[in-house]
């Protein structure tokens, strides 16, 4: 690679850097995206598995069709028939059944899974005798209930048009949506949401004064225009679609109320459903009391228009009646005709009796009564199913669909109060659900456990269940049934006339369309008399139960991916950003506090900024731009991940400082040190997985052809000298804080010269070689080689001059995961060498050390003197025109300091280098230095020969050592 190659000159340097940097930022992004995007795929399919599995049959089926218990054998072969003829290749199976109900279920062929094929489907079961109704399964869906039919075909076109729905079909007045995919359902659901949200519609009601009567459809017709102009003139110029009269009321809620209501009375009341003579005169009027045999009843028109009779009470003597043909009169003796007495508090009544007569019976003839107890169970078993048949009644009842209806409210009130209280009392309200039906409800549920308890009892306890069953029953007279019924009957009338008036469809300006502002506009106009408004949507469009779990479950997958991708990046950036701020930070090592809190504030925006891109990148990738939201939180948590990496790095990812100095003493540059000593080492992740365990294999070949000169990377001939330029420092100074580390040293080195230098330790020895190196920029002073400033040259011709200068630190400082052949061959790839030379020269530099045996060790495995032979062989492979030794036997034991100290006198004379020794040792210095350099507190208070230095010292600190050597 060429940043390892020693490039020259600022824009090459900064051009890797940032090569490498923005290579990571992709490689990191993308693993986020595509990790988060696994991430919500799994959990996709994993819960929508979850919910087909909870599902079961009913998720694969296309239509549900309700048919009446006593006749599914004759509904299912017509479905079945219908399904052969009309639709080849369907399946029709049974159902569960419950309640007087059953189920068929249909699934079409998925060529016949069409809009018209499902209306067409609909109009045709409608004819099947039996079929209650029928509900589509088609999943995924989204219905538009309340829709009203001025927009109705404008809607169904626009979400024809959508991309992600399959098809449209109408099911009864509300619009059912198929769609292709799950992963549209919130797409199209909010497109919906939209274009529905422009429209509004508008009621108005007129206030008829008492006595007065309502208008007719002509007059309706003028009012629906008057309202219309004055709701287009409103702020906004709404526009109109449609005005006109009320199509179907808006007491048709309550008439619907009223029609169940009155269906759950009939089979709980004992009627008589009569049969009147033709020649009868006068005709049965509603209620007209009767007799029916010898008990009172009072005539109502019955569902189909024959007329029944509501038997006023229930004495336990008429149970005797029940299913019989019986003579109905009037009080004057007419008769009327006959009648056929049923009713389900009656048959409730005759199955008790029956129940306690055979239990009786038991009790009375032993346990060889079987089949007295055969009976026993069957009575039981009709009592259980005329309270399964309240049961429904009373649960559709309860379901009701509550309006905003004028008149609804009241209407409540009366029939309830007719049901459940006395005759006088008329309460002012009654909210939709009132406890009345709940307890109803209630009591017919405990009355369905006894029932089953009375199968399972002992026999001398029937009788008790049997009392209590009876006491348990709704105790409903037949005055106060057929006075609700009475209501009943004319709750349609009322209904509709309070609800008479006028609508519009409004186009436009929905946000001001509020019953205010509409009241206000109508007020406004002349003409108007006072009026009452209501405003609703147009139309609501809701997810099918299934789509709508579908839709969560798409949701939570969302969710997690944007779990999954924040953590990913904030993984990256705390890993690896703290691993570039440490890399960093660590190769300011000698700058001031002050500079580097500097630096650690950029790299912490720095690190903000680029989790802020990542997290961007990733979150786009992840939601593909259609969750800005998410990919903003993915962006904050990249930020604040980023921050805390670049301010908190030492301690999120501790960098090895001394291997990161080391490798950048050798000349390795900041991108290169990141890729091949510390990435490496890190945590697996972006950045070990993109950088390189080994160095490059070759070098761009201009830098290797000026590296390669005769002699270079291996040792020299004993007894021959080299020429190597001057390496001179001139008033150097650095300040630590208030600490002066070097207060105006000079020093020159001559070529081929051996200085040594001596001082008790804090006195600036290090700072100096370092300063030398180019590792700690001096605040004053200059270090000159070849008459050049060495910290004021460029990037590229700087780092080509450190290369020429080699440090032996204290310490090895070795590359942890590099064998020692590596860490030597490191070094000589940074200044140019082919990767295969660089070993070759590495080897002979290990060979001449006596470390061969060592090459392919780790430097864990070495010990401290071989670990100071490897760091030695990699200051000289790169055959270094200076070499700077920093005390390299301070960390040694006595026997390991003298095999080294022998190794480097051998060294210095072998070699034809300047050298600048740093030691702790006078006779070391008296036997290999040619000049001796003494420092205490930051100056050079001494030098000159060894010998006279130390015979004649004229400083505190050469006294000191004089008296180590004497000693």
């Amino acid at each position: 690679m060429a940043h390892l190659a020693g490039r020259t000159g600022k824009a090459r340097a900064r051009a890797g850097l940032w090569r490498h940097f923005v290579t990571w930022i992709l490689a990191a992004a993308l693993l986020a995206g595509a990790g988060s995007t696994a991430v919500s795929w799994g959990m996709q399919r994993a819960l929508a598995t979850t919910v087909e599995l909870a599902l079961g049959e009913a998720g694969r089926w296309d239509v549900l069709v309700q048919v009446q218990e006593d006749r599914l054998g004759e509904a299912r072969g017509a479905i079945q028939q219908l399904a052969a003829s009309r639709y080849p290749g369907a399946r029709v199976r049974t159902g569960p059944t419950a309640a007087g109900s059953a189920v068929v279920l249909l699934s079409l062929p998925p060529s016949m899974r069409t809009g018209p094929s499902f209306e067409r489907l609909g109009r045709e079961l409608q004819g099947i005798p039996g079929v209650v109704a029928w509900v589509p399964l088609v999943e995924p869906s989204i219905v538009v209930s309340r829709l009203h039919p001025a927009i109705a075909a404008r809607v169904q076109d626009q979400a024809e048009r959508d991309r992600g729905v399959a098809y449209t079909f109408f099911h009864g007045s509300d619009l059912v949506l198929v769609l292709r995919r799950p992963e549209e359902l919130s797409r199209v659901r909010a497109r919906l949401d939209e274009w529905l949200g422009g429209y509004r519609v508008i009621r108005v009601s007129p206030q008829v004064p008492a006595g007065s009567p309502a208008p007719g459809q002509s007059g309706l017709g003028r009012l629906a225009q008057d309202v219309s102009a004055a709701v287009s003139a409103m702020p906004g110029r709404p526009k109109v679609a449609y005005a006109g009269p009320v199509a179907e009321g808006s007491g048709a809620a309550a008439v619907r109320w009223a029609g169940r209501m009155r269906d759950f009375l009939l089979q709980y009341a004992t009627v008589a459903r009569i049969e009147p003579r033709q020649d009868l005169s006068p005709p049965l009027a509603g209620g007209e009391e009767v007799e029916v045999g010898r008990l009172a009843a009072r005539v109502l028109p019955g569902p189909s228009g024959s007329p029944v009779a509501v038997l006023l009470d229930d004495p336990a003597s008429s149970v005797d009646l029940l299913g019989k043909t019986v003579e109905v009169r009037r009080h004057s003796g007419q008769l009327v005709g006959t009648a056929v007495v049923d009713g389900g508090r009656l048959r409730i009544e005759a199955a008790l009796q029956a129940t306690e007569s055979l239990v009786r019976r038991v009790q009375e003839l032993g346990s060889g009564a079987s089949s007295a107890l055969d009976a026993a169970d069957g009575a039981s078993r009709e009592v259980a199913q005329a309270l399964d048949r309240l049961q429904e009644a009373a649960s559709q009842l309860d379901r009701a669909a509550w309006g905003a209806d004028p008149v609804e409210g009241t209407l409540v009130a009366l029939v309830l109060n007719a049901l459940l209280e006395s005759p006088g009392a008329r309460p002012q309200s009654s909210p939709p659900g009132s406890p009345g039906i709940a307890d109803l409800q209630g009591r017919i549920a405990r009355l369905r456990q006894q029932v089953d308890a009375l199968r399972q009892a002992d026999l001398p306890h029937l009788l008790d269940h049997v009392r209590t069953l009876r006491q348990e029953l709704p105790a409903l007279s037949g005055r106060e049934v057929a006075s609700a019924l009475a209501l009943l009957e004319q709750s349609g009338d009322v209904a509709a006339a309070g609800g008479s008036g006028v609508e519009l469809v409004v186009e436009g300006a929905p946000g001001a369309m509020v019953p205010e502002a509409v009241q206000r506009a109508l007020a406004a106009r002349p003409g108007l008399g006072p009026m009452r408004a209501w405003v609703s949507p147009a139309g609501t469009a809701s997810p099918s139960p299934r789509a709508l779990v579908l839709q969560l479950v798409e949701r939570a997958s969302k969710v997690a991916a944007a779990l999954a991708a924040a953590l990913l990046v904030a993984w990256s950036l705390v890993n690896d950003w703290a691993v570039w701020t440490s890399v960093h930070l660590a190769a300011r090592r000698g700058s001031d506090r002050r500079a580097l809190a500097r630096a650690r504030r950029r790299m912490a925006l720095a690190g903000a900024g680029s989790g802020l891109v990542m997290g961007t990148l990733a979150g786009a990738m992840a939601f593909w731009g259609q969750e800005g939201a998410w990919i903003g939180a993915v962006s904050c948590a990249g930020a604040l991940a980023g921050l805390a990496a670049g301010w908190w790095h030492e301690r999120l990812a501790p960098v090895d400082g001394d291997a990161v100095e080391a490798a950048r003493a050798a000349g390795l540059s900041l991108p290169a040190v990141l890729e091949y000593v510390v990435a490496p080492e890190s945590r697996p992740w972006v950045l070990a997985w993109t950088a390189s365990r080994r160095p490059p294999r070759s070098a761009p070949a201009a830098v290797a052809q000026a590296a390669s000169r005769p002699g270079r990377g291996q040792p020299a001939p004993a007894g021959e000298g080299t020429s190597a330029p001057a390496l001179e420092a001139v008033g150097l100074v650095k300040r630590f804080e208030s600490h002066r580390a070097l207060d105006g040293v000079s020093l020159s080195l001559g070529r081929g010269e051996t200085v040594v230098v001596m001082g008790p330790s804090g006195c600036g020895k290090s700072t100096l070689l370092r300063c030398l190196k180019g590792l700690v920029e001096p605040d004053e002073g200059r270090v000159l080689m070849d008459g050049q400033d060495l910290h004021r040259m460029a990037p590229g011709p700087r780092q080509a001059m450190r290369r020429r200068v080699g440090l032996v630190f204290q310490r090895p400082q070795l590359v942890s995961h590099l064998p020692v052949l590596d860490n030597v061959a490191l070094a000589a790839t940074a200044a140019g060498l082919p990767w295969e030379q660089a070993r070759e020269a590495a080897w002979h530099w290990l060979k001449a050390l006596d470390m061969q045996a060592a090459a392919g060790r780790l430097p864990s495995q070495l010990s401290g003197g071989e670990g100071q032979r490897a760091a030695i062989a990699r200051a000289l492979v790169t055959d270094p025109e200076v070499v700077l030794w920093d005390e390299p036997t301070s960390q040694l034991d006595p026997l390991l300091v003298a095999e080294l100290l022998g190794l480097m006198e051998e060294l210095i004379r072998r070699l034809r280098t300047t050298m600048l020794v740093v030691t702790h040792e006078p006779r070391f210095a008296l036997r290999v230095g040619q000049r001796l350099v003494l420092m205490e507190a930051g100056r050079i208070v001494e030098e000159g020969e060894p010998r006279r230095v130390l015979s004649e010292p004229a400083s505190p600190v050469g006294r000191r050592l004089a008296e180590l050597v004497a000693i």
